[in-house]
């Protein structure tokens, strides 16, 4: 663990007690704190005065909490922005010389579930084993195929992510697989699992249940809105592995929480995407643009943008009839590091005929320092890390559809 001296004389009037802490329990404490992802602890007063300056360098420059999209058009349920004021009141208590203050009256640290969040899981599932993740060397992708057993179709409104080790557990997809394919490169993959580029499970999956990254909270679906998971269906878990410096051994859960009642409407997603480009070497920023017409009235619910490492900034973009435009995501500084599922407060309606617009620009300049290519070289759309893709997943629910009545009355 990472620890640092504390700080030097304070002498400013922001102190930690009455102004600081309570903004370092809600914003930085999910992840820094002991036996997390973060690489040092933010835990009370010695730890976070210790990392004062370091703290004022990172949320005034918005590098930290890690939230990515710049747009306002919308609001995100899972959304970790700072604001103003907050950045301000760090700012000022660093520059004050992180002083105490009244330390018996800092507000407690928040108090973290050990278990599940929601309650007991109706499914838990889980690798047969543990997987060992190596002390050093380039990140890992693995994909872990957990079947559900179901014998009926059942609709999934939760799903809540438990690493094994959290402190190198760095994000994890998931992808329904009702074709077994998951299955035969489980087999021919020595180990637990199979190998993934962080791209997608090398299938195309029908359907998905969601990720998690850090920082990430559960979030149910709302009444009457669900995930098909399909009876005899495999869920594929995909984790990222960032190496600690030892050995590590990690087996990650998914709680599964199902519908209790009668479900009205499916949770489905729609890939916006292009697979037809080209970026020419040592283009700067080379625009990728690819449109979905929306062929009925929808409610969208949340938008997962992806590109790989040559991506800089990608715009997901509504387009109405009446020629308004409403930004569902937009990330102007892209890593591919630091992938969400951007869960929207409120559905966002996309009446027939909206097109969903995405925009992508890429950097395939010997200058940028994430270019696998050296030198530079042409890239098109692929699977691997190092092609390139432009693609938005839409998740959405259809307004027409009553899953409660007969299919003749839509």
């Amino acid at each position: 663990r990472i620890k640092r001296a504390a700080a030097g004389p304070a002498r400013g009037e922001v102190t930690y007690a009455r102004h600081a802490a309570s903004i370092l329990n809600r914003a930085c404490l999910r992840c820094h704190r002991r036996g997390q992802i973060g690489p040092f602890s933010l835990e009370g007063y010695e730890d976070a005065s210790a990392w004062a300056p370091e703290i004022k360098k990172y949320v005034a420059s918005r590098r930290m909490p890690p939230w990515k999209p710049v747009s306002r058009d919308v609001a995100y349920a899972n959304e970790r922005r700072l604001s103003d004021e907050e950045i301000r009141v760090l700012s000022d208590w660093a520059d004050g010389g992180a002083p105490p203050g009244d330390l018996r009256q800092a507000p407690p640290a928040p108090n973290f579930p050990d278990g599940w969040a929601l309650g007991p899981p109706d499914l838990i599932l889980e690798p047969p084993a543990d997987y060992e993740v190596e002390a050093r060397g380039a990140d890992v992708y693995r994909a872990f195929v957990l079947p559900t057993g179901l014998s009926e179709d059942r609709y999934v409104t939760a799903a809540e992510f438990k690493p094994g080790t959290p402190a190198v557990v760095h994000h994890i997809m998931t992808y329904i697989d009702a074709s077994g394919t998951g299955r035969r490169k489980d087999e021919a993959d020595p180990g637990i699992g199979f190998d993934s580029q962080g791209t997608g499970p090398g299938f195309f999956p029908a359907g998905d249940l969601g990720g998690w990254g850090p920082g990430m909270q559960v979030r149910a679906l709302p009444p009457g809105v669900g995930r098909l998971l399909p009876k005899g269906a495999d869920l594929v878990m995909e984790v990222h592995y960032h190496k600690s410096g030892r050995v590590e051994r990690d087996r990650t859960r998914v709680g599964l929480y199902f519908a209790k009642g009668p479900v009205t409407k499916k949770v489905r997603s729609n890939v916006v995407l292009d697979m037809t480009f080209e970026i020419p070497a040592g283009a700067a920023r080379h625009p990728v643009t690819s449109v979905w017409g929306v062929p009925e009235d929808l409610h969208a619910h949340a938008v997962i943008p992806h590109m790989h490492l040559l991506g800089r900034e990608i715009d997901v973009t509504a387009r109405f009839k009446d020629g308004t435009r409403k930004t569902l995501v937009r990330i102007d500084d892209w890593d591919f590091n630091w992938q969400e599922s951007y869960f929207f407060e409120e559905p966002v309606a996309l009446p027939r005929g909206t097109l969903v617009v995405v925009t992508s620009w890429f950097d395939n300049r010997a200058e940028n320092p994430r270019n696998p290519n050296h030198p530079p070289r042409p890239v098109r759309f692929g699977v691997n890390t190092t092609d390139e893709m432009s693609v938005a997943y839409v998740a959405f629910t259809r307004d027409i559809e009553d899953l409660t009545k007969p299919k003749k009355d839509e």
